[in-house]
């Protein structure tokens, strides 16, 4: 590879890296994805209240939660696809998915845990979408993150579940939140610190122009001297 060929790659590739860190954003009580517009908010701030309170909550102006609404599966694939890099792959089931172990465990701190036991985590909050088959309930989704490793099966999977089951109007579970969503409001800050493998990027990109200039400058001095 040249010298201007590795100056660019350099370059790019801190672009690139700058972007898919910008896209998922943990904000401490609400997590921000940039590509989406959307701000979720930490589900153990919901935890253990019923459909119908919240209900009441969103659509009370003098409620913190007001602004809030329900998420969709759809819009939360989106948020764990946004996460990974890449768009959840289509399966028989396009509400179930699983994936390597360790996948999803950062977006789920960020979401925040609802029930935890050992290696084994879940975010598990209800969506705003409908169970056709019981009136007044509206589905669970559950993320979870296993980290339990053995002689037999030394590595478990993360899952997603968009319709893990459903629950009614008056329900509530200390272990189940909800998946509320608003238009982003986070601003990004103007002195955002890049990362050290940016700066290295960075510094790769820098060091291959400055090579290049350096170079150019030598060749039309070996021009001048030959002439």
């Amino acid at each position: 590879m040249n010298i201007r060929k590795l100056a660019l790659t350099g370059l790019l590739a801190t672009v690139l890296t700058f972007d898919a860190q910008a896209a998922i954003i943990d904000n401490t009580t609400f997590t921000t994805d940039t590509t989406a517009g959307l701000d979720w908010l930490d589900l153990t701030t919901t935890t253990n209240v019923s459909i119908n309170t919240m209900q009441f909550r969103l659509a009370s102006s003098f409620d913190s939660l007001y602004g809030w609404r329900y998420a969709t599966a759809t819009e939360l694939r989106s948020l764990i696809g946004n996460y990974l890099g890449t768009p959840l792959a289509l399966t028989p089931n396009p509400f179930y998915y699983a994936m390597v172990e360790d996948a999803i465990d950062g977006l789920i701190d960020m979401l925040g845990v609802t029930y935890s036991n050992g290696d084994l985590n879940y975010a598990r909050g209800i969506i705003g979408d409908q169970n056709p088959s019981v009136t007044g309930y509206q589905f669970i989704s559950t993320l979870s993150a296993d980290d339990r490793s053995s002689t037999t099966i030394p590595n478990y999977t993360d899952t997603v579940n968009l319709h893990d089951g459903s629950t009614s109007m008056f329900s509530s579970s200390i272990s189940i939140g909800s998946f509320l969503v608003r238009d982003t409001q986070y601003v990004a800050s103007q002195s955002r610190v890049p990362e050290p493998t940016s700066m290295a990027l960075l510094g790769l990109g820098l060091a291959g122009l400055g090579a290049l200039r350096r170079g150019g400058k030598t060749n039309n001095q070996t021009k001048h001297l030959v002439q």
